[in-house]
């Protein structure tokens, strides 16, 4: 039982320790999978130092997932696109107020505020179950790469790029 205790602590030690660390980034850093610049757009880095635009990453895990994983997935990114444009609207609706009272700023109503807070928390819980799917592991040093280790490298829609190879 010690050991186990032990274990737990270990666990929750190294998991602290994860949510501390950080990395820079240059300007000239690619995405490891389109190979376009890596900050002109929203991005994963895992600690292996490989990094992933999120959409790339989502296309690449979704190859991998079981149907009932890809169908939540869908679900979470719709959920996630229309609390967006929720939040969006309640800041433009206050931005609004704002600025049909000669630029002063106004309290906004309980109710709004509420509102707000919210959304953005259920912006911040699916965000992080899309995390959870999408980055559970990086693509080339996690499971999906050693499941896919017997895939062929060339797949049977580019048999004509095959074909012209041949002498």
């Amino acid at each position: 039982m010690d050991d186990a205790t032990k274990s737990v602590n270990n666990i929750r030690l190294d998991v602290r320790s994860l949510k501390a660390r950080f990395t820079e980034l240059d300007q000239k850093d690619q995405c490891c999978i389109c190979e376009f610049p890596l900050l002109t757009r929203q991005f994963y880095v895992f600690p292996c130092d490989h990094s992933y635009h999120m959409d790339c990453l989502i296309n690449k895990t979704t190859k991998h997932l079981p149907f009932r994983q890809i169908r939540k997935l869908a679900d979470l990114q719709e959920q996630l696109s229309r609390d967006i444009k929720l939040q969006n609207k309640l800041q433009h609706v206050q931005w609004a107020k704002a600025a049909n009272n000669n630029s002063k700023q106004i309290e906004s109503t309980d109710s709004e505020r509420d509102e707000f807070r919210r959304t953005k928390a259920r912006i911040e819980r699916l965000k992080t179950e899309l995390d959870d799917i999408v980055a559970n592991e990086c693509v080339y040093c996690g499971q999906i790469m050693i499941d896919s280790i017997d895939a062929p490298l060339i797949s049977l829609d580019e048999n004509d790029v095959v074909l012209s190879w041949m002498i």
